[in-house]
């Protein structure tokens, strides 16, 4: 398939790494975590469900012997758990070396394939057992973390969800953005700047789901694990982003994006204190949830929507039509 909106191409081969297959895969089971949050009646509700399931995934991975398949026990709430520890993933290797260490030989993103494919069915949320013993006090503080995580990626689930999942995640939409993930680890691989601001999370994401293999990957790439932390201040990202757009010109010779939005739909400012995300249109379009002051009608431009898509996605363009060719939104990339 041709890539008509990427970079030159790195000097391997990303979908070696991770394919378009995988992150449709990975779209899917996100929609089932949303569908898990939209039916909490009410914010308590949902934290309680959160706790809830970081127990579970806790006293189950801890049952996981090695050479057993677990698969048939899994349900929604333990996945959707596991899911949030992968994309930690320095952590994840560490703790499930020391604590779970029947997981290292399970591929979740193996399992998501299948799942996608109709061979294998999760069962919905069940009870935690009560009857389990309680987790090992060394590990309770590290579970209060996994619960916060757990919610920071719904926040972010919610923000893919705002995109409207499949209208968007066409073949050549999503080999795009594996593509820009790929040219986003080949600047990596450069060294030449200290702290890098990725817009290309669902591709890195759907990668990380690979566990152990990921860490190898990067390792053998980098000479690093390339780890994510998404608890990092926004404010922090927004101040290294200057320093990677500039990076991704001086490689590519292209814009990297236009601009870094933080703002999140619902917000009404971004992180500079105006209004808008940045797409054009001033907020007038309301796509992205921000203030409206400018000139166009609401949903008329498409500038904020395909903001936000490309700060997600990895997907260059303002949504124009012309797949960011034009150049002329200064998305073009």
């Amino acid at each position: 398939m041709t890539v008509s909106v990427s970079p030159a191409s790195p000097a391997f081969d990303i979908f070696s790494f991770v394919s378009c297959e995988d992150v449709k895969a990975h779209l899917a089971l996100l929609r089932d975590f949303h569908d898990i949050r939209k039916n909490a009646s009410d914010d308590d509700t949902w934290q309680k469900r959160v706790a809830d399931s970081v127990t579970k995934f806790e006293t189950w991975a801890r049952k996981v012997q090695p050479l057993e398949n677990p698969s048939i026990s899994l349900d929604l709430d333990i996945l959707m758990v596991w899911h949030t520890y992968l994309l930690n993933p320095v952590k994840y290797q560490h703790d499930v070396a020391r604590l779970y260490p029947g997981l290292l030989q399970l591929d979740f993103a193996d399992m998501v394939l299948r799942m996608a494919r109709g061979s294998l069915t999760p069962q919905a949320g069940r009870q935690a057992d009560e009857t389990a013993p309680p987790p090992q006090a060394s590990v309770t503080a590290e579970l209060s973390d996994l619960e916060a995580a757990v919610q920071r990626q719904a926040s972010f689930i919610d923000k893919v969800a705002r995109l409207g999942w499949g209208e968007k995640a066409t073949d050549e939409f999503l080999t795009n953005c594996i593509h820009r993930y790929g040219c986003f680890l080949d600047l990596m691989k450069t060294g030449t700047v200290h702290s890098l601001v990725p817009t290309l999370d669902l591709a890195w994401h759907s990668h990380q789901l690979r566990g152990s293999r990921y860490c190898k990957e990067t390792k053998e790439l980098l000479g690093h694990v390339l780890n994510h932390d998404d608890s990092i201040p926004e404010t922090q990202l927004s101040r290294s982003f200057d320093e990677t757009n500039a990076a991704w010109q001086a490689r590519f010779g292209t814009t990297y994006l236009a601009k870094r939005s933080f703002a999140v739909p619902g917000d009404i400012t971004d992180v500079d204190g105006s209004s808008a995300c940045g797409g054009g249109c001033n907020g007038e379009c309301g796509s992205c949830g921000t203030v409206k002051r400018g000139s166009c009608s609401p949903g008329e431009c498409g500038e904020c929507e395909s903001r936000l898509s490309e700060t997600l996605l990895g997907a260059a363009g303002c949504g124009g039509g012309c797949n960011g060719e034009c150049g002329s939104c200064g998305t073009r990339a």
